[in-house]
């Protein structure tokens, strides 16, 4: 296994700038780690800016996700105690 590993290293290492597409059989976690980053590299400055606008607007989205996300349940939260409040309210009058 490691020297199957170290072989797609140093094949990858050396043929990178001229890979085309990805080998399919390379499926790796690392690899495609590697060639997400090898493709990010060799963008131009402009689509280099397009590209870290286009990823803080998404880290943005997801900040405000989690959130809005957050506040939901922290209000469902206090809803939740007030209808239980009111019904025992409703409770104590009844048995008056």
């Amino acid at each position: 296994m490691f020297e199957l590993l170290n072989s797609r290293w140093l094949y990858c290492l050396k043929y990178l700038s001229e890979l085309e597409t990805r080998p399919t059989q390379w499926e790796d976690t690392i690899f495609e780690r590697l060639f997400e980053t090898a493709e990010i590299n060799k963008l131009t400055k402009k689509e280099m800016g397009n590209y870290k606008k286009n990823l803080a607007d998404s880290w943005d989205a997801q900040l405000m996700m989690k959130c809005n996300r957050e506040e939901g349940l922290k209000k469902g939260r206090e809803e939740g105690i007030l209808y239980e409040k009111l019904q025992m309210a409703r409770k104590l009058i009844e048995l008056k």
